[in-house]
């Protein structure tokens, strides 16, 4: 009984086992295989690539009709800014910031660009060459919609007189004007400077070594400021050697000063000076490069 019981149990769970072999799975390398889907996948991808490519050729065709419409529309054209060669108090182009460079020469950069939509003027060019003028430090140039522009430019700051020597003997000079970064500017027609001439410059010589004579003529003016006294010439051609001039009581003094200790050499001097010129009323150069000595002579700031 036990046995038959048993094979029972063994038939049924037989028969609720499922038929493997007559229900077999589609793998995915079968699905992929199928000749309509892949059709299906190409035609897809088609509709795909000239969707875009549709929408690629309408952005060029918008840029390029943008493009030729900026570029000739007489609406963006520059008009003329000038006027037998006196510029036009209300032309197209608003400058700001230039006081001492002629405005006819700044505006003169951009005559080409007359007659031509804005849109095709080049502005990294232009501030180019708006840095090109001595005078101009920094510069920019900006499109005001719709025919106009803007140039603000950046003066130098001059920090002396540079008397640039020229003759072969150095006795002949051109008066020129020399900023902070060893610039050398021409004088304007206008404006007035009171500034300490500088001698020992000329143009052979590098912005890098002019910028340190620059450097230096600035570090003496600012130590000497406390004593109020404005030099009106500084000779920097040898730094060990420095040489101030100014007045005092209408009489031309000039210091050996040397390389440092400015402001205490010059006050030394000052307190000095009643026993000086007792002791040599004709002195003028007196040279303060020892320490606790001044030695003096008759000379002038350029050995004359």
């Amino acid at each position: 009984m036990a046995r038959s019981r048993e094979s029972r149990t063994l038939e049924f769970e037989d028969e609720q086992l499922p038929d493997l072999e007559a229900r077999p799975r589609r793998s995915r390398a079968a699905a992929r295989a199928n000749p309509e889907t892949r059709g299906r996948k190409r035609v897809l991808l088609a509709v795909v690539f000239l969707f875009f490519l549709m929408v690629v050729m309408a952005a060029v065709a918008l840029v390029v009709q943008m493009d030729t419409f900026l570029a000739t529309d007489h609406r963006f054209t520059l008009r003329p800014f000038s006027k037998n060669g006196l510029v036009i108090a209300d032309g197209p182009i608003e400058l700001v910031g230039a006081e001492h460079v002629e405005a006819q020469e700044l505006f003169a950069i951009f005559e080409p660009d007359v007659g031509r939509s804005l849109y095709l003027l080049p502005l990294e060019a232009r501030r180019e060459q708006l840095l090109a003028i001595d005078w101009v430090e920094q510069a920019s140039v900006s499109r005001l919609w719709p025919d106009r522009l803007q140039v603000v430019v950046r003066e130098r700051v001059p920090v002396a007189v540079a008397a640039i020597a020229t003759g072969r003997r150095g006795d002949a000079y051109q008066m020129m004007l020399l900023d902070r970064n060893g610039v050398l500017m021409r004088r304007p027609r206008q404006g007035a400077f009171d500034l300490p001439v500088v001698f020992g410059l000329n143009f052979d010589q590098s912005v890098d070594y002019r910028q340190a004579r620059a450097e230096l003529v600035s570090t003496v003016q600012s130590e000497l400021q406390p004593l109020h006294i404005g030099f009106s010439e500084i000779d920097v051609s040898d730094p060990a050697y420095l040489r101030i001039s100014f007045s005092i009581e209408g009489k031309n003094m000039t210091l050996i000063l040397g390389r440092a200790k400015y402001l205490e050499r010059v006050k030394t001097f000052l307190e000095r000076l009643p026993e000086l010129m007792k002791a040599n009323p004709q002195a003028n150069l007196f040279n303060m490069r020892l320490e606790n000595q001044i030695i003096s002579s008759r000379e002038g700031l350029n050995g004359e």
